[in-house]
């Protein structure tokens, strides 16, 4: 079989030997290492950071909501729950309420409705004997409640829920269940969000881990992280409450990252686009070893297209390293070193003729990428989001410190990007190209 996947990355020969030792250099990689971008610019500007109420659990997902108004975050652990943030003054966010959770359930991630004074936030038990009903529908100023006093509103009876996504113009809210055996996407109609109804289950089998509506394309990028489907999905959403499966690409029989190759393909974790050009990126999440990185896909940009998605880049962080081994395979592990170095959650920031990736990158912290030519992606500049670390309560698990950031997301209204580290809180950034 013809090999349908690119061979370049940002990184040096030299940088990838040095990240993979020993195993590269006895087995060979993929092919020859693109060299870096030297057109590639851009810079990251921060304008503020806020520690909130600065919980002992650790931050999730950042959200904006279209305006720009404000943010939200969730918690992992400890009994965080959801922060609404006031970004009206970006070098100043500030926390408006927060809505605890138990310290049972982790709030991994969080959505605003279209809708102003309604947001979601997911629900996954702590413990296997704890039961949740999955996505708290909160009403912040929809009805009865206010930002200053949300008010439970009702629930999506989708059980834990690791992620979520509202689309964008449409009542509707679809929700992923990967690591709590409920596979697929499950459709809730929210018309009337004190009574959601669950529509369907739709998209391929699978452990879908995240999805990302494009309501311009009427289009929606999945990520598969495991069990019958293993790729990067896209779906046609025409009709918002009958997803239906356009194309993909698959993750079966391509190298993984423990094959030493420069290219890896397994743990499929995020995927978004570019809403300028037709080009998907998802990224891969390593917990151990060899970090994951991120994936460029021709999807109508040259010779792709939904139905026939084309990968043409990759990229790991800038800064990346050989993580700890897997304990399952190996043993005891000394010290923390899972998930340091591998990509997180990213959102595309379009400059004219220029395409830039802000992406939290976890210990990198916020990395900004030129992406304008999808087969060379070149980091730019990073930003370590350690503000405050030294008062920072921080996870109570196993993350090794400061910076560790989640993601961040591009608001075009404000032209801001809003992000989250689990250690330290939100911060805004600006983007220059």
């Amino acid at each position: 079989m013809a090999q349908d996947w690119a061979p370049s990355t940002t990184a040096s020969r030299r940088t990838v030997l040095e990240l993979l030792g020993a195993a590269v250099a006895t087995t060979g990689s993929v092919g020859a290492a693109a060299a870096r971008d030297q057109s590639a610019s851009g810079t990251l500007e921060k304008v503020g950071h806020s520690l909130l109420s600065n919980v002992e659990g650790g931050y999730t997902e950042a959200a904006i909501r279209d305006d720009g108004r404000f943010g939200l975050t969730g918690s992992f652990l400890g009994s965080g729950g959801s922060y609404l943030v006031d970004l009206e003054d970006p070098s100043d966010p500030t926390e408006v309420h927060r809505l605890p959770s138990s310290p049972l359930v982790r709030n991994a991630d969080v959505k605003f409705d279209s809708r102003d004074g309604l947001y979601y936030r997911s629900e996954e038990p702590n413990r296997g004997d704890v039961t949740v009903d999955g996505v708290a529908v909160i009403d912040y100023g929809f009805a009865e409640g206010s930002p200053e006093e949300p008010v439970f509103l009702s629930q999506l009876n989708a059980g834990p829920t690791h992620n979520l996504f509202p689309h964008p113009n449409a009542p509707v809210v679809y929700t992923v269940n990967a690591h709590h055996g409920e596979f697929g996407l499950d459709v809730f109609d929210v018309s009337d969000p004190a009574n959601p109804e669950k529509v369907r289950v739709a998209g391929p089998p699978g452990e879908l881990h995240d999805v990302v509506v494009d309501p311009e394309n009427e289009h929606m990028h999945a990520a598969y992280i495991g069990g019958e489907t293993r790729g990067y999905v896209i779906l046609d959403v025409s009709d918002p409450l009958k997803p239906a499966e356009i194309g993909r690409f698959s993750y079966e029989r391509k190298p993984t990252y423990s094959d030493a190759g420069i290219v890896g393909f397994e743990n499929c974790h995020f995927a978004d686009y570019d809403p300028e050009r037709g080009i998907g990126i998802v990224g891969d999440e390593m917990a151990y070893g060899i970090p994951g990185g991120k994936h460029f896909f021709d999807i109508g940009w040259k010779d792709g297209s939904p139905s026939d998605p084309r990968h043409v880049g990759f990229t790991r962080s800038p800064n990346a390293e050989m993580m700890n081994p897997d304990p399952d395979e190996d043993g005891e592990v000394e010290g923390w070193e899972s998930y340091d170095w591998t990509t997180h959650n990213h959102d595309v920031v379009p400059r004219g003729d220029r395409s830039l990736l802000v992406s939290g990158d976890y210990l990198e912290g916020m990395v900004l990428y030129d992406v304008t030519d999808p087969t060379n992606p070149t980091p730019v500049d990073r930003y370590a989001t350690d503000d405050m670390a030294d008062q920072a309560e921080g996870p109570i698990f196993g993350v090794g410190g400061a910076p560790f950031c989640w993601g961040g997301n591009y608001n075009r209204e404000r032209d801001l990007v809003f992000a989250s580290d689990m250690v330290t809180g939100v911060y805004t950034f600006r983007v220059n190209a």
